[in-house]
């Protein structure tokens, strides 16, 4: 999930979001176990989004993870309905 204050969290963690120089975006997050007190000194993990076209309510592209030996996962993610 990314929210409009710049904060993301994924099945791994929570953190932040940026777009960089290259439109590309990119989410730091620290890893946590589920269940377990987030650890300050937990690894992060940077994870970088490269759109393959416009987007629109579709996200449909490569997400790249930084660690060495983890491939690249196509995405395809929906736009959630605002609600109020």
């Amino acid at each position: 999930m990314l929210a409009a204050d710049g904060t993301a969290s994924t099945d791994a963690g929570s953190g932040m979001w940026a777009v960089d120089v290259e439109h590309r975006l990119v989410i730091v997050i620290r890893e946590q176990e589920m269940g377990k007190d987030p650890d300050p000194k937990a690894e992060r993990l940077v994870l970088t989004f490269t759109a393959s076209k416009p987007v629109g309510d579709d996200l449909t592209g490569r997400m790249a993870p930084s660690r060495l030996g983890q491939g690249a996962r196509e995405i395809n993610a929906k736009r959630c309905p605002e609600t109020r």
